[in-house]
């Protein structure tokens, strides 16, 4: 009977020999993560600091010691990844610079300033995107969308230059005057989207919207066309129409143009010469209903003063 006793008795001593080690193993382990911390936090390496301290609060949450070392290394770190994100900032890396502040405010949540660059970095990273984007509208020739993406990268950050200079080329650009002296009988501004139309159906859509009778040279391809542009005048879509299909236009009056490829004045031009003698423009042509005719015209070459048998200029 006494032998039943002692039995769970040495058990337990047993038991609480092994906690015992545990507990010492654990300070030990305790106490190595607060030197890693305390080391690391000496050689300026805040975020491995605080990365070993956190493991140290782990094993002894309630240590005030650990507690106020975390803290001491988060704002650290918070500070130094502010100073990186500044240096970016001003290189003009604003990708970097947001990455950074947003490191600086998860070690510091706190940290109001780093919150306000963050804003200021992600604006200035959205402001050159938009740039960027107008730019690739402008090339893919949807000018609308361009001048709203220029509008909203200056409204992001006035400061920036390009974005400026894009926005008041497109403002120049639409306040310019009309290079053909057309009436067309609507003046409101118009919003068209062609995509892969044929060139006549284009040609074929603005007579009816205009009232302007285009008269087509027989040198003129079926080719298609794709332009998007929104609250122009139909001039001003007629212009940019032709210059992006390598087409050129002469007025007969101001209800009615002929189009030909702009080809015709380079062979004109070399043919005159490039002093100012006369030439010629004839070519067969088809109405946009498909009526056949001639057209002659005189002209001067670009250092000439002279405009077509006196009815408009050679838009060329």
């Amino acid at each position: 009977m006494a032998y039943m006793v002692g039995r769970p008795r040495h058990l337990i001593f047993t038991a609480l020999f092994i906690a015992a080690g545990f507990l010492v193993q654990a300070c030990a382990n305790t106490s190595s993560y607060v030197e890693q911390g305390r080391t690391l936090g000496s050689l300026g390496q805040w975020d491995k600091s605080v990365e070993v301290l956190q493991k140290a609060q782990e094993k002894d949450p309630s240590d005030p010691e650990i507690k106020l070392m975390l803290a001491r290394a988060k704002s650290n770190a918070s500070m130094e990844h502010m100073a990186k994100g500044e240096t970016f900032l001003q290189k003009g890396s604003f990708g970097e610079a947001a990455h950074e502040f947003r490191l600086s405010t998860e070690f510091n949540p706190g940290n109001v300033r780093a919150e306000v660059l963050l804003r200021r970095a992600k604006s200035l990273q959205e402001s050159e995107a938009l740039l960027e984007q107008g730019e690739k509208l402008l090339r893919e020739k949807e000018y609308a969308k361009a001048r709203r993406a220029f509008q909203k990268a200056v409204k992001l950050n006035p400061e920036n230059r390009k974005a400026q200079k894009a926005l008041a080329a497109y403002r120049k650009e639409m306040e310019r005057p009309p290079r053909f002296r057309l009436k067309p009988k609507n003046t409101a501004p118009v919003s068209l989207r062609f995509k892969k139309t044929p060139i006549t159906n284009v040609f074929e859509v603005l007579s009816r919207l205009s009232g302007i009778n285009f008269i087509f040279d027989k040198d003129i391809k079926e080719t298609k066309v794709t332009l998007f542009m929104t609250d122009v005048p139909i001039v001003r879509f007629l212009e940019v129409l032709l210059r992006t299909n390598n087409l050129a236009g002469k007025l007969v009056n101001d209800k009615t143009m002929i189009v030909y490829p702009s080809t015709h004045c380079q062979r004109e031009a070399e043919r005159a010469g490039d002093q100012g003698t006369e030439g010629t423009h004839t070519g067969s042509f088809k109405t946009h209903r498909g009526k056949e005719g001639t057209h002659t015209g005189s002209f001067k070459t670009h250092r000439g003063k002279r405009s077509p048998a006196g009815r408009g200029p050679f838009e060329c």
